[in-house]
């Protein structure tokens, strides 16, 4: 079983969540949304 890491990013509403999210699945390959 490969154990990963979970990040749960919370903040506001137009906090920037999205644009964070977005930017870090362009550069991590593994990364996955849910």
């Amino acid at each position: 079983m490969n154990i990963g890491k979970l990040y749960i990013i919370a903040a506001p509403s137009g906090a920037g969540k999205t644009s964070l999210v977005k930017q870090l699945s362009t550069e991590l390959a593994n990364l996955a949304i849910s």
